[in-house]
């Protein structure tokens, strides 16, 4: 089989809010993927509501009961979401049709185009599981994401007791690279996910019957009633969410402490927040050190300065995430950073970098076991992890001998510092000082 798209480039971001794939046909049924709708309300709950015992135990954790969670405004709120993010070019949710009718989703709930990568999940109603119909979509959006948007890795976290997803994306050439501890809060506690990846350096993509994209009217569902939650309801939805977005931004910005961190191990080490004191090492780190720094980090002039001073104020929640100055006899040595907290602030990832020349790598070792110490208690963290360049033998050793575990190999993996290659991946969930997973 094979695709051909009327466009090789990428779409205007607001494209993704109309874009539909297929009609594909499949062992005799038309399969196609559209934006969700609202009128997909009655669908998707009965569905979900039936489907229960095969969904819950690997959809995120909620306090609300099952029944609660597929309520109309939980409905409305899903769809006025992923409008918004998909105008703005940062997922695909699509809705599966089989045959014209609603019987699952699958999107891309992360897109970055700048590094081209994107995280894929899914879901399909049980009583169209194995029938391929996942396997088809998944290979229609994936194409398109190749073909079209640029992509070259797409990853897709999935539980190892979810064996019928794990076989989906592995008909797709996804690989298994790792098996993430702690990774996802799912089914009422936090779970082991293994990750999946397909990659264009390993891989073709898949193709699917010659189709073209199309663009659904922006009208399409505006005045199809049948099965939607009520006006009034959508509106509520609406208002809740705007709410709730001004919150979540607003709490980026709370203040916090500045930290201090002292390390037991290495006296003449010293970890803690940015400080006015530190602009000309800050500053000189971008021309000495550039490599080790991520590219949006790489340009540190006065205005970057003043930035950076206001992010530090912020915490593990601000845009750049935890920033801690690495001082070795008072000199600036490098930098620790905890950044992009997950499942409401309890995962985070590492990366750090120091001055050879001052820093001996135990010193940066004891460092990081100090700061990972600092994230599970003060900051109330379940896992770190880092990605580590493989053919960085020194940082590996660095992150081992800081008490971290290896997990696996993500293969042509665009990391922290901006470079794309294959990284090893490690993990902490326990502070270092336990010795391990519990």
């Amino acid at each position: 089989m094979s695709t051909s798209y009327r466009s090789k480039q990428r779409p205007n971001d607001s494209e993704l809010s109309q874009l539909i794939l297929g009609p594909v046909r499949h062992n005799g049924h038309s399969i196609r993927l559209r934006p969700p709708r609202m009128s997909d309300f009655a669908a998707w709950r009965e569905i979900r509501l039936h489907d229960r015992a095969h969904i819950e135990p690997f959809w995120s954790t909620s306090p609300l009961p099952w029944d609660r969670r597929h309520t109309a405004r939980r409905w409305a709120r899903e769809c006025l979401l992923a409008r918004v993010d998909m105008r703005a070019g940062r997922c695909y949710a699509g809705a599966i049709e089989v045959d014209g009718q609603f019987v699952g989703q699958l999107e891309y709930c992360v897109i970055d185009t700048a590094t081209g990568t994107a995280e894929s999940s899914a879901w399909i109603d049980a009583r169209w599981a194995g029938h391929g119909v996942i396997t088809v979509a998944g290979a229609m959006l994936l194409d398109y994401g190749v073909t079209v948007l640029g992509l070259v890795r797409v990853v897709a976290p999935i539980s190892p007791a979810n064996l019928p997803a794990a076989g989906s994306v592995r008909a797709l050439g996804f690989r298994k690279e790792a098996t993430m501890a702690s990774a996802f809060d799912a089914g009422g506690s936090l779970r082991d996910h293994a990750l999946w990846a397909w990659t264009a350096r390993d891989c073709s993509a898949p193709v699917t019957s010659a189709i073209a994209p199309q663009l659904e009217a922006p009208s399409a569902d505006r005045f199809s009633r049948a099965g939607s939650p009520s006006p009034a309801i959508i509106a509520i939805a609406a208002l809740r969410l705007l709410l709730w977005v001004v919150t979540h931004r607003l709490r980026r910005y709370t203040l916090v402490r500045a930290v201090r961190i002292t390390v037991a191990d290495a006296p003449a080490i010293s970890v803690r927040s940015l400080s006015r004191v530190d602009r000309v090492g800050w500053q000189a780190a971008a021309t000495a050190h550039c490599a080790r720094l991520a590219p949006i980090d790489r340009h540190r002039h006065r205005r970057e300065w003043h930035r950076a001073l206001r992010n530090a104020r912020h915490g593990l929640r601000s845009p750049a995430g935890l920033v801690l100055v690495l001082r070795a006899d008072g000199r600036y040595a490098g930098e620790i950073r905890l950044f992009e907290p997950t499942m409401s602030g309890r995962v985070a990832r590492l990366s750090a970098w120091a001055d050879p020349e001052l820093v001996a790598a135990a010193q940066l070792g004891a460092a990081l076991r100090a700061v990972a110490e600092h994230g599970f208690g003060e900051l109330g963290l379940r896992r770190i992890a880092a990605e580590v360049p493989s053919a960085d033998l020194l940082s590996n050793a660095v992150v081992a001998a800081a008490g971290f575990t290896e997990e696996g190999v993500l293969h042509d993996h665009c990391g922290p510092t901006g470079v794309r290659a294959d990284h090893r991946l490690w993990a902490l969930t326990t502070p270092p000082s336990h010795g391990g997973r519990p």
